[in-house]
């Protein structure tokens, strides 16, 4: 579990150098992917039980975030020759693929951003039956400010939301965008090159450019809100914890 710590996430990083403490104390060593010593809560404390287990869903909202910058990067690389030709993959295919991933990782965050809320007030729900609602509703959780950040940023998120439910419930996305530039590279694709005119091929390309550069902008742009979110809620954590000392 050889996490690296998040700058200026003082809570998250206060969870990190627990779990560090508490894997040394069992005497297990660190490995990669955070369940190191899992198969041995038996034997620890219900602190250590709950510390360990707040980082480890933690850990996944940091994970989202890393798909999340991944899938961007994708997203970066433009048309050429590999994706038309010798790999045979539509470029417009392979934007659409990598947005739809993103639609649906993006909105993720707020279900594990519920969960880790709900374990933290300790409400005793399984995470299927952990819901925004049940938060808002539960004695030991609506008046948290915590709460509140997550109601406003599902508030921000649903135009996304609805289009990840679109893809996952119906298997449906249409965008205009990624329409244009599969019929452009279709017409690029159908034109020899002894045949084009030099400045209207660099034209077409500008323009699936600029279609492309606007979707990288779009995921940039929600990446941000995304990040600012979580920096806002780990540091209402942080305050909360500074109280209740729970985290050691």
């Amino acid at each position: 579990m050889e996490k690296e710590k998040q700058a200026n996430f003082d809570f998250y990083n206060k969870l990190y150098n627990a779990t560090i403490n508490i894997l040394v104390d069992n005497k297990i060593k660190p490995k990669e992917g955070g369940d190191a010593g899992f198969e041995l809560e038996v034997e620890m404390s219900d602190a250590q039980k709950f510390n360990i287990n707040l980082f480890k869903r933690y850990s996944k909202i940091q994970n989202t975030i890393g798909q999340l910058e991944t899938i961007i990067k994708l997203i970066e690389v433009k048309p050429s020759i590999y994706f038309t030709q010798e790999a045979g993959i539509k470029y417009s295919e392979y934007l659409g693929y990598n947005l739809e991933n993103y639609f649906i990782r993006i909105t993720t965050i707020i279900d594990q951003s519920i969960i880790l809320i709900s374990e933290y007030y300790n409400l005793g729900l399984p995470p299927q039956s952990t819901s925004l609602k049940i938060l808002l509703e539960n004695i030991h959780t609506k008046d948290k400010e915590v709460v509140k950040l997550i109601k406003s940023f599902d508030s921000s998120m649903q135009p996304i939301k609805k289009i990840r439910n679109l893809i996952a419930h119906r298997g449906e996305y249409n965008d205009e965008d990624i329409l244009k530039i599969e019929a452009n590279l279709y017409m690029l694709s159908l034109i020899e090159d002894k045949n084009l005119n030099e400045p209207v091929f660099d034209e077409m390309f500008k323009y699936i450019d600029d279609l492309i550069n606007k979707k990288i902008e779009f995921a940039k742009r929600n990446t941000v809100s995304v990040k600012k979110f979580l920096f806002a809620l780990d540091h209402v954590l942080n305050i909360e914890e500074e109280k209740l000392m729970r985290i050691k």
